[in-house]
């Protein structure tokens, strides 16, 4: 199975309501490759989908008196 497939399979997963070892079985996959995949595709798509610095907007506090 190629990359694109196991991609396939993730985001079948993700919308599922099975667990990971139910959706295995399900679709008659070996569930140590799709635990391989499934966190290679979900760290490459958390990575890119985050972005290093984040913007912050200071204020400086204003004086109650």
């Amino acid at each position: 199975m190629n990359q694109q497939q196991w991609q396939s399979h993730v985001r079948a997963y993700e919308r599922s309501s099975q667990s990971k070892r139910a959706y295995t079985r399900k679709h008659n996959l070996n569930y140590s490759q799709f635990l391989y995949w499934y966190r290679k595709l979900t760290e490459l798509t958390s990575v890119s989908d985050t972005p290093d610095f984040v913007p912050v907007d200071i204020k400086s506090p204003v004086a109650t008196t």
